[in-house]
């Protein structure tokens, strides 16, 4: 198990054993040289600005100041400090307003063994072009036992884990989202402030470079719900974003061999196999994934909060969940 990051906002050494890129691949190295504009030097530099405003910041009160968790700030923005200064800030705030989303997560909760032998989420590895791949088969969270609240810390724990490793701050992620077996209950299980808060959040805010987004198996009663998903997507979001009818169109465009075996005969692992990864990812991670879902900022003090952000409150401008939408 990895020990638990520092939360000491003003240190008195800092952890820099992260942020070193020599011995990455050279697929990693040239992105980073060519898409982020990273060299050693404004590497350093934009480290040491980032963690000075850190600790002259009044609001936050405790913050990781390592670099593998600051340079997921400083290279989701490219490095442009102010940009990551307010990703950071903002991070925090949101994060801390719904705990029962990001806080105190604990990757032993007693529910995560069940849900990974379900496998709603499956980190499957990285592609042929560097990108780390995600599959999500959220038909496969079963709606008596679980709800949106689940589904989300799950997710959360997996992004935590896996956005420590250089090669996905880099390269960046794609998603697939597998939506056979998707149900009408599993679509009630999202309130509707629910998923434009978590949408606001993962689009706006969670310093991941998303380069892909993959639909496969859509069933027609989903289609009015992918597409208010989409309706928050900004145009880049828009163009990455693709539909295929089954995994055989995917696999005509896409890297085959990330798949597990059991949706195309060129995967690397099983679905068993990719199981056992994400157990032993989160027994090793638990930690950091816990220590990281405890950093405090005082939200009143936000300069980007033009008004509290509130569980409560209705941002969205409608009530209920989608079991009130038309969904013919």
């Amino acid at each position: 198990m990895l020990p638990a990051p520092s939360l000491v906002k003003n240190p008195s050494q800092y952890d820099d054993t992260a942020s070193d890129v020599v011995n990455l691949p050279d697929i990693y190295r040239a992105i980073a040289l060519e898409e982020l504009r990273e060299t050693p030097q404004i590497k350093e530099q934009a480290l040491a600005q980032l963690r000075d405003w850190i600790a002259k910041h009044p609001a936050i009160k405790s913050c990781r100041t390592d670099a593998r968790f600051l340079l997921k700030f400083l290279r989701v923005r490219k490095y442009n400090h102010v940009t990551a200064c307010e990703n950071l800030e903002r991070y925090l705030a949101l994060r801390q307003s719904i705990p029962r989303w990001f806080v105190k997560l604990d990757t032993f909760e007693p529910w995560i063994s069940d849900v990974i032998e379900a496998r709603p989420v499956l980190p499957l590895g990285y592609d042929q072009s560097g990108k780390f791949v995600l599959l999500a088969k959220f038909g496969n969270f079963d709606p008596k036992k679980y709800t949106d609240e689940h589904g989300i810390r799950l997710w959360t724990m997996v992004y935590d884990s896996y956005q420590e490793e250089a090669e996905v701050q880099i390269a960046g992620t794609s998603v697939v989202f597998d939506m056979k077996g998707f149900t009408m209950a599993n679509l009630a299980q999202w309130p509707v402030n629910d998923l434009k808060k978590y949408l606001d959040f993962s689009l706006k805010t969670l310093p991941i470079r998303l380069k892909a987004i993959h639909v496969v198996n859509v069933p027609k009663y989903v289609v009015s719900f992918i597409e208010v998903i989409i309706s928050f997507f900004n145009a880049k979001q828009k163009s990455r974003t693709h539909f295929h009818k089954s995994f055989d169109e995917y696999t005509k465009c896409n890297d085959a061999t990330v798949l597990p075996k059991e949706y195309d005969a060129r995967g690397r692992f099983t679905l068993e196999e990719l199981k056992d990864q994400l157990r032993k990812r989160f027994a090793r991670y638990r930690d950091v994934i816990h220590a990281q879902s405890t950093m405090e900022i005082d939200r009143s003090m936000c300069k980007f909060l033009r008004k509290q952000i509130s569980e409560d409150a209705d941002d969205f401008g409608a009530e209920g969940s989608f079991r009130k939408m038309n969904l013919d």
